[in-house]
Parts: structure tokens; C-alpha cells; sequence
């Protein structure tokens, strides 16, 4: 089935967030029983599928707040996810398919570091996070656990804006622009 004019992939209670990279999209739903889940779409029912594997899609996997990003040309999801072990953490995964990849748990144990997206400038991704013991920063990561790292200069609470611009991330912070080359 589906709408006049259209087809029907799949449906939810809550309309999902779309994110568009290259030719895919994905976007966040919940399952029946009310676990959160990303999909991941070029817009055939063929290619419509969960991020992960269902094997590998375990109660404890609870992923939020993806956003598509393009990292060194590769197609990928940032992601805030818990998976049982970490509280809520950085992740990837690849659009093409694959498992994602924790970036770090920035604040070790169960609590979690509540990563959000904020751009993507010059191959990498800036995001803000809470590791615990400097407060909510802004943290960079060029897609890999060793290429992610907390950025010097204000908390989180302070960011007001932020803008990718040619090869710098510009942001303001209370009464003050900064800039970032990553």
C-alpha cells in the first residue's frame, strides 16, 4: 500500500526525523514495545532497514539524536546511543551499512555524556558533551575514537550559535565568537 502518489515504507506512531546524506536518509522511530531504533533508507522498501543488524539490536541498544554527516568522504550517522555497558555516548556508522562504532565514553560507567550535534566543519564533527569532570564542552571527532577529543574554550551552556564556514567551524560562546579548524 501507501498514499496516493506514493508508496508506503514503513509506519510509526510519532512521525521520524529525516536526515538526509548523499542518497540515503535515516531517521529515528520506536519499535512496538517503545525502544528507540534508527532506519536507514535510500527510499526503496528493498533498502529500508534498521542501523544495526537485528541480531545485533539488543534491548540495551538505545540510540538518539542521529544526525547524517559526510566524513572524509564516507557517508556516515552520528549518533547518541547507550548500549548497557556506557551511559549515553558518541557513536558512528556508516550509512552503507556496518556496526557502529562507539567514539568514547567520554564519561565512564552508566551515566551518560549526552553528546548533541551541533556541525560539521572541515572532516570533522563538533558536538557538546558532559565527560564529568569539566562540565559540558565542546568535543571534536574525525570519525574514530582517537580523533575525538574535548576542544579548549567554553562550556557547552555557553554556546549560543554555531555556523560551518569554509574549513573552520565559527560558534559564540556568552559575548564572544570563537573559531575552530577542528
Amino acid at each position: 500500500g501507501g498514499l496516493p502518489g506514493g508508496e508506503g515504507l514503513c509506519s510509526w506512531p510519532d512521525p521520524p526525523r529525516l536526515h538526509r546524506i548523499g542518497t540515503r536518509t535515516c531517521f529515528e522511530s520506536v519499535d512496538d514495545g517503545g525502544k528507540p531504533e534508527v532506519w536507514v533508507s535510500d527510499g526503496t522498501v528493498e533498502s529500508t532497514h534498521l542501523l544495526r543488524d537485528d541480531d545485533m539490536y539488543t534491548d540495551s541498544w538505545r540510540p538518539r539524536r542521529s544526525t547524517a554527516v559526510v566524513l572524509n568522504g564516507e557517508e556516515q550517522f552520528f549518533l547518541a546511543a547507550a548500549d548497557g555497558e556506557h551511559g549515553e555516548e558518541p557513536w558512528m556508522a556508516p550509512a552503507a551499512g556496518g556496526s557502529p562504532r562507539l567514539l568514547g565514553d567520554l564519561r565512564p560507567g552508566p551515566e551518560p555524556s549526552s553528546p548533541a550535534f551541533l556541525a560539521t566543519a572541515v572532516q570533522h564533527v563538533f558536538f557538546t558533551a558532559d565527560d564529568g569532570a569539566h562540565g559540558g564542552g565542546l568535543w571534536v571527532s574525525g570519525g574514530t575514537p582517537e580523533s575525538t577529543f574535548l576542544l579548549p574554550g567554553p562550556e557547552s551552556s555557553d554556546l549560543l550559535a554555531t555556523a560551518a564556514l569554509r574549513d573552520v567551524l565559527l560558534f559564540r560562546a556568552g559575548y564572544a565568537l570563537w573559531v575552530s579548524n577542528g
